[in-house]
């Protein structure tokens, strides 16, 4: 089951993990670092001591040739640092974007290799936005933002650790002075943050369900339920209400760094009067010279300079590396579960074995009953078996079960006598060919989407097609079978229709040939007559292979080797459809309930 990781990492380590995915990507995100922290230092260091050297020079009435001479070549080193910045600046960014980028693509991949049943977790799917919205989707998020925010502070740093060992010379108090103010600042940013902190969690929970609203409105599933039941004054109050609530949580947090903000400006006024007035004094007093003067000036507004930009960059990487934890976290919890299984075995047999369960039950996170009980079960190599019970009554959490997408929580099931859970997933799979309700059209051509794969066998498709009975509407389409579906890419993609979909999806699995054909409510979307013919096919299309076919409708089911009618998780009733017809049970019941919308003079109150 889905249990996060909460560690609470710490900033230098969260730079390093993310440092490592900026390498992966490229060699030169080392040298491009140190370039911009020496560039960076020139700047700053040329524009305190250039206007000392300047005073200086004059004064001692030094040769003009001279005096140019100085001037050119600390300017040229000036300008060469001014010109080479936004280059750095430009290639450093397209650097450490490109491990973000990265991260963006594992983001995606871990969401298909997790276990199925995180799927139906709501709580991991939070997780995932707020990693994503917080740490991942755009520029400025903590995955880029802390690498550019760290190069800040080392280049601070770097500058500082020069003029504070320069400002000690010329009085000892004065980088102790500066220190403490910024001690200061940083303890009113640090109460920043936290609070922060808080309001972005609030914030999160109110994003989740602003997007489940949006989703539950635009979707396309949805367009004539919200516009014949008049949902949209609802879903415009629901919405309202959650966006007032986060502006409110935005505005907190906004008001709270102004607070800070001019708490830090008072504090720096303070700071630079003391400093200032200090040096004036010493000049009058003819303490200093007036280049020492100018130095010290100088080098006293770029200290603090520097010392704002450090405490800022310092401040803003404590929140990326609070966010970046968000990322960090969830990628150890996907990654743990993604190599937790440890399944080795690959050596699955060609031809159709038997499935059996051995006291298996299964409980769906949250849920406070098990949907499947203690379900002992054995399905015979090649064996037609037909699963039928009520809505809700586990069938389709027995098909997923026995595909591995989900995994007991208490017996086990076994593939020729080989527990399933040892299989590498991805080889296991190959082994069925399911049809679920839910069809899945891929923005491509009809041959890619039976296909399903980079290659594809064109007869092959062909074929499946026909089987299927979908051949004849895609030869009237414009290009057959290289035919586009969906509008989403291609401007003249096809849509088909409810039925079409499901014939699709027959076709992709009988073009995987696999030895297991798993069709879960197969005709749920097809008229009787499209209907009756897949019936009439079923015998040629599970030639060779087990079959399992999942229904709630018991008509479509008599040509089964055997049905298995489930109740409650159980399986209740087994047998072919005479004999649980003459046994008038539960079978039975639901069947002559069926049945009698379809018997002559049948009425809704017969039943």
């Amino acid at each position: 089951m889905y249990e996060k990781q909460t560690t609470k990492h710490g900033v230098l380590s969260n730079i390093r993990w993310q440092w490592q995915q900026v390498r992966r990507t490229t060699h030169h995100a080392t040298r491009q670092l140190l370039t911009g922290i020496i560039i960076d230092a020139v700047l700053a260091l040329g524009a305190t001591i250039l206007p000392a050297v300047v005073v200086q020079v004059l004064a001692q009435h030094t040769d003009l040739s001279k005096v140019a001479l100085i001037l050119i070549g600390i300017s040229t080193i000036i300008a060469l640092a001014q010109w080479g910045r936004p280059v750095n600046e430009i290639t450093f960014q397209n650097t450490y974007s490109r491990g973000r980028i990265a991260q963006l693509i594992q983001f995606g991949i871990h969401l298909v290799k997790v276990p199925y049943v995180w799927q139906a977790i709501p709580e991991y799917d939070q997780d995932r936005y707020a990693a994503a919205s917080y740490g991942l989707y755009g520029d400025n998020q903590a995955a880029q933002a802390i690498i550019k925010n760290g190069r800040d502070l080392l280049s601070s740093s770097l500058t500082l650790l020069v003029l504070l060992g320069s400002l000690a010379v010329i009085k000892w108090w004065l980088p102790l002075l500066l220190l403490a103010f910024a001690l200061i600042s940083d303890d009113l940013q640090k109460r920043t943050r936290r609070f922060r902190r808080e309001q972005r969690d609030r914030n999160t929970t109110i994003i989740d369900r602003t997007n489940y609203l949006m989703r539950a409105s635009t979707a396309e599933t949805g367009a004539k339920d919200m516009r014949l039941y008049h949902f949209a004054g609802q879903f415009r109050t629901k919405t309202d209400a959650l966006f007032r609530e986060h502006e409110t949580n935005d505005f907190r947090v906004s008001f709270r760094v102004f607070l800070q903000d001019v708490s830090i400006a008072a504090l720096n006024g303070l700071c630079n009067f003391l400093t200032y007035g200090s040096l004036i004094i010493d000049i009058l007093r003819g303490i200093f010279s007036v280049s020492g003067f100018t130095y010290a000036f100088n080098a006293v507004a770029t200290t603090t300079s520097q010392l704002s930009t450090l405490l800022q960059s310092w401040n803003e990487l404590n929140q990326n590396s609070d966010d970046l934890d968000l990322v960090r976290n969830l990628f150890s919890t996907e990654e743990a579960a993604i190599a937790a299984p440890h399944r080795t075995n690959t050596h699955l047999p060609a031809a159709p074995q038997p499935i059996v369960f051995k006291h298996v039950s299964f409980r769906y996170p949250g849920a406070d009953h098990d949907t499947i009980r203690d379900l002992n079960l054995t399905i015979p190599a090649g064996a037609k078996f037909a699963l039928v019970g009520a809505n809700g009554a586990g069938k389709t959490t027995i098909t997923n079960l026995m595909l591995g997408l989900l995994a007991p929580t208490a017996g086990e099931i076994l593939l020729g006598g080989v527990p399933i859970n040892t299989y590498v997933l991805r080889d296991y799979w190959q082994y069925f060919a399911p049809v679920f309700q839910e069809a899945t059209v891929l923005a491509a051509s009809v041959a890619e989407n039976v296909a399903f794969h980079s290659t594809v066998d064109l007869p092959r498709v062909q074929a499946v097609l026909k089987q299927a009975g979908l051949s004849t509407d895609v030869a009237r389409m414009a290009h057959g079978v290289e035919t586009p579906l969906t509008n989403y890419i291609a401007d003249d993609g096809v849509q088909l229709s409810g039925g079409q979909q499901q014939k699709l999806m027959l076709a992709r699995a009988l073009y995987r040939d696999a030895p297991v054909l798993i069709l879960d409510e197969p005709t749920a979307a097809l008229d009787a007559l499209a209907e009756s013919r897949i019936y009439q096919a079923y015998n040629q299309m599970t030639a060779g292979k087990t079959s399992l076919f999942i229904s709630h409708r018991l008509a479509s089911t008599q040509f089964a080797d055997e049905i298995l009618f489930l109740e409650h998780g159980h399986i209740t009733e087994r047998g072919q459809h005479d004999e649980l017809i003459a046994a008038n049970r539960g079978y039975a019941q639901l069947f002559k309930i069926q049945s009698q919308y379809y018997q002559e003079g049948a009425t809704p109150d017969a039943q």
